[in-house]
């Protein structure tokens, strides 16, 4: 008789035990960093392919720019921070080096296009880091941004302008991302 009233008892409980509520906490807690740690990987690789494109945009729109404008010149003249022309180097007669970003040179172009237009383009960087092109007329125009590097050569016997562009964007403790590119434009007429 004693046994069977406690079956009635054990019967007629409700709620959980101790230790069911400790095996569901440490279960769900389990799942909740599972979570969190692949929201933070998902967000953070995110992040960046985010900056990795802009970054590779930026790189992009500056060669274009520059090799386009080059690609018609008929003169090229880099220059210094104050407008003056650059002095050739000393250990190559020919060749002319400059650097946009850490020097604050700048790159002039010019050409007559096929009606008789005469065309007056300027590089430079300014101090946020923007390479902006400048025309003659006034207008200025910002073709890249968050550019770290903008330096080149003209060689002048070759008649060939070698040029280094790259791209920082992010900081350095969160998610940088850096692309750069060397082309090498030979402009249409000799100088």
């Amino acid at each position: 008789m004693m046994l069977s009233k406690l079956n009635v008892i054990n019967r007629n409980q409700k709620g959980f035990t101790l230790i069911e509520i400790v095996v569901a906490i440490a279960i769900s807690s389990i799942i909740v960093v599972a979570i969190t740690s692949l929201t933070y990987e998902t967000i953070t690789i995110n992040a960046k392919s985010t900056n990795h494109q802009i970054a590779i945009s930026q790189v992009q729109n500056a060669v274009n720019s520059l090799s386009r404008d080059t690609a018609q010149a008929q003169i090229i003249i880099p220059r210094d921070s104050a407008g003056n022309p650059l002095q050739v180097n000393p250990s190559n007669t020919n060749q002319t080096l400059f650097d946009l970003k850490s020097s604050g040179h700048q790159l002039e172009l010019k050409w007559v296009d096929w009606t008789n237009v005469t065309h007056d383009v300027t590089y430079k960087i300014d101090a946020s880091g923007e390479l902006d092109r400048f025309v003659s007329a006034g207008a200025t125009t910002v073709v890249a941004t968050n550019i770290g590097i903008a330096s080149g050569n003209w060689d002048s016997y070759y008649k060939t302008l070698t040029f280094t562009i790259q791209a920082k964007v992010g900081t350095k403790t969160n998610l940088q991302s850096i692309e750069s590119r060397t082309f090498q434009i030979i402009p249409r007429s000799v100088q």
